[in-house]
């Protein structure tokens, strides 16, 4: 239960300094992460503001090494563009420090064919930052401020600070770039999710604040906003929206698929969405353009301790901006009776999932829940999308929930913490098996290929 709150499983982000659902403002609130987990809520309900500029520009320069030799260093690229034309990957990694803090480190990899990444050779980062890649730069957002900070990384290793862009004048105490908050949708704009369901529309090329997109009525008493990650089709930006309640670890039967017209930026539509409980994985979008959107862990404990709708995966057809009526993946119904979340794309029609084997623990009404998503009796299965035909990944044991999938080209990696979250064991799947890849000095929280 320690490490799960250090991680911020209980407990929301508060992106907000703190506002009352009357409006109010106040100055109290704590910044937690999630864990990897897509929060896109506040424990605190209030209404961000809309337009204006931020951030800005800076010169300065960091070094970091890469976690192998990557060979002589590229030449710089032209003004504007990033340097480097060798493969570079980033790691972000979460360690846990004796006095509770924690320290997030960004390591480079020039390839994939290591056998441990360490952090002594990462950049250091104060508490939980969060890391992405587009257009060939990596944007880390700071771990102790509404700040996100783009960077170039020549073939050396080099790090070169190429702007940054603060959230700060509207509230928030914190501003995530991992792709469960931040969607890049073109080189000049990106929608990030703010705790209220809206969108700050900002130019990751210029590093400004160009706007804000509004959702009406998404405050709830004593509830936070959660959802799912963006997921960008043609014109249109599509999430999920519902609310829990992490001091009695509970999640709201109202749900809702938000529609974002990203030519027109405005909601589009605000539709009720309940096929299927607590829509909140990373979505994601299929070889076809289709659309699939899952629970991730936290409401299983729902399930099996109180008998809360069992969960399952929906989709929304090319062309449409409504679930899909003759289709739904429901877990227990492919795994033979076992709760599964976080639907995954691994390519050519198939995902993975996780399925929890309740039989391995005793469930009673006094359950505590937390103790089921670490619970190391998570089992990685492999289901067909059309067929819905599913069966258990060979090659890996059973894990605890806070499993991440990453497609990367054509290979596609599983990311699976240890118990004690102090290491990471990282899996390639090909045909329903896992190997072995590399492991992590801790707990690794985001993946990026950046060129």
């Amino acid at each position: 239960m320690k490490r799960l709150a250090q991680l911020g499983l209980v407990g929301a982000m508060v992106w907000f300094a703190g506002c009352s659902s009357d409006g109010a403002s106040s100055t109290e609130g704590e910044q937690a992460g999630t864990g990897g987990a897509p929060h896109a809520g506040s424990s605190s309900a209030g209404r961000a503001g809309a337009g204006g500029r931020g951030g800005g520009t800076s010169d300065s320069a960091g070094e970091a090494g890469i976690a192998e030799d990557s060979g002589p260093a590229g030449a710089a690229g032209a003004a504007g563009e990033p340097n480097g034309g060798q493969p570079l990957y980033a790691v972000s990694v979460l360690v846990f420090n004796p006095d509770n803090s924690s320290t997030t480190y960004v390591d480079l990899m020039p390839s994939l064919d290591v056998p441990t990444v360490s952090n002594g050779s990462g950049r250091e980062f104060a508490n939980q930052a969060d890391i992405a890649a587009y257009g060939g730069y990596l944007f880390v957002s700071d771990g102790e401020a509404p700040t996100i900070t783009r960077y170039s990384v020549d073939d050396a290793g080099s790090w070169q600070e190429e702007g940054s862009i603060s959230f700060a004048n509207y509230g928030l105490i914190s501003a995530p770039v991992r792709d469960s908050v931040n969607t890049f949708i073109s080189p000049t704009k990106a929608y990030l999710a703010d705790p209220l369901g809206g969108q700050f529309i900002w130019n990751p090329t210029s590093m400004e604040i160009l706007g804000h997109i509004e959702v009406p009525d998404m405050v709830r008493d004593d509830m936070t906003l959660d959802g799912s990650s963006g997921i960008v089709r043609g014109n249109r930006l599509y999430r999920t929206f519902f609310w829990e309640d992490w001091s009695t670890y509970t999640f709201s039967d109202e749900q809702y698929l938000v529609t974002f017209d990203l030519d027109a930026d405005e909601v589009l539509s605000v539709t009720p969405l309940n096929d299927c409980p607590n829509l909140g994985a990373t979505a994601f979008l299929d070889d076809d353009g289709v659309v699939y959107f899952s629970n991730w862990f936290y409401n299983v404990p729902g399930t099996l301790i109180h008998g809360k709708p069992k969960s399952c995966a929906v989709r929304l057809l090319p062309g449409q901006d409504t679930v899909d009526p003759d289709w739904k993946l429901s877990f227990a119904d492919v795994t033979g009776g076992h709760e599964g979340a976080q639907l995954s794309y691994i390519g050519h029609g198939k995902a993975v999932f996780a399925a929890y084997h309740e039989e391995a623990i005793t469930i009673s009404p006094t359950t505590d829940p937390s103790s089921i998503p670490n619970d190391p009796n998570w089992e990685v299965w492999n289901v067909d999308l059309n067929s819905l035909e599913a069966s258990p990944v060979t090659g890996i044991d059973r894990i605890i929930a806070s499993q991440s999938v990453f497609k990367i080209d054509d290979q596609v990696l599983l990311f699976a913490p240890a118990e004690s979250y102090e290491s990471s064991q990282v899996y390639s799947l090909e045909n329903g098996h896992a190997t072995a890849s590399f492991s992590i000095e801790g707990y690794s929280r985001g993946f990026v290929k950046i060129r």
